[in-house]
């Protein structure tokens, strides 16, 4: 008795009598190509009649069994992770058998995958905690890491231009204070960000 079926579109390997991929939506009843009680061994390729346990005819190698199906239909398509880094939580999306992420906040790059319907993350790419302070200066200079000293006295000399005490100085005299007080947070910012720049080389 042939129970399964692959979903063309995703792969999923769905009942034999399923109208749609419970996993991607996939309408059946729109496959032309309706080979859906079939499925290539991955070990030599030939195509088998499914059943619920399923030996390849051709190398005998197992291909399908009911505890596969149970275990990817009942993986968790979401969990939570916390950043070794800068212990940022967040959900990220386990539906694929493996991928990779970014963590929102440090910007660290880590991969997941399925190992026994165990979820295992592995670091990638680990980016040094940056501390809040520096973040909020980066903000303003509209400046997103990993910053470069270049971007940064680009865009440093762009924003203090805007701030200028010369711009407003035919305005009255709190335009003016306003402006200096201004171009000395910039500067002052400028000089945080620079100096953490330097020492984080």
């Amino acid at each position: 008795m042939h129970l399964m079926k692959d979903c063309y579109n995703c792969g999923t390997q769905n009942r034999a009598d399923a109208s749609v991929c419970y996993i991607c939506g996939y309408n059946f009843n729109n496959d032309e190509n309706n080979d859906d009680d079939k499925i290539n061994c991955p070990k030599c390729g030939y195509l088998n009649f499914i059943e619920w346990e399923c030996y390849c005819e051709h190398c005998h190698e197992l291909i399908f069994d009911y505890d596969t199906y149970q275990k990817r239909k009942n993986k968790k398509v979401s969990t939570m992770f916390d950043c070794p880094i800068c212990k940022n939580k967040f959900k990220i999306g386990t539906e694929d058998d493996f991928n990779a992420f970014a963590c929102k906040h440090c910007r660290s790059i880590f991969s997941y995958e399925w190992d026994n319907n165990k979820l295992v993350i592995s670091a990638v790419k680990k980016n040094k905690n940056i501390p809040d302070e520096i973040r909020k200066a980066a903000k303003i200079f509209e400046l997103e890491f990993p910053i470069s000293e270049e971007d940064l006295k680009k865009s440093y000399h762009k924003i203090l231009a805007q701030y200028h005490p010369d711009k407003v100085s035919h305005l009255a005299k709190e335009f003016i204070d306003l402006s200096e007080q201004r171009t000395k947070e910039i500067i002052k910012k400028y000089e945080l960000l620079l100096s953490w720049l330097e020492k984080n080389k």
